[in-house]
């Protein structure tokens, strides 16, 4: 299973944010999980510990939610690496609903 969770490098010193938790989760279970985020230094760290697991395979991308090129130059390199995308987890998916069909690769 390959997901994308976006947001998931929110963490401070006394939390993590939904989006890390649903990261960890993903790994946990053994899915490939594509961590997007603006916040290189806890993304790169949250694909380290999910990748320390046995079972953990995750890769971080820096990735601004906001940015339509973005969005399908992110899609484009998962669709060209894995063929497909299982799960997307981005809660400002409502904002972008009316344009996601054209954001997909063709």
């Amino acid at each position: 299973m390959v997901v994308l969770v976006t947001g998931a490098a929110s963490v401070n010193e006394w939390t993590i944010g939904i989006g890390t938790a649903c990261a960890f989760a993903f790994g946990r279970d053994g899915a490939e999980v594509v961590i997007a985020d603006i916040d290189d230094t806890y993304g790169q760290q949250i694909a380290a510990q999910i990748c320390a697991k046995p079972e953990g395979r995750a890769r971080f991308v820096h990735h601004d939610v906001t940015s339509e090129a973005g969005w399908r130059d992110i899609l484009g390199d998962i669709v060209h690496r894995h063929d497909w995308l299982d799960v997307l987890r981005a809660p400002n998916l409502q904002q972008l609903a009316g344009h996601f069909k054209r954001l997909l690769p063709s």
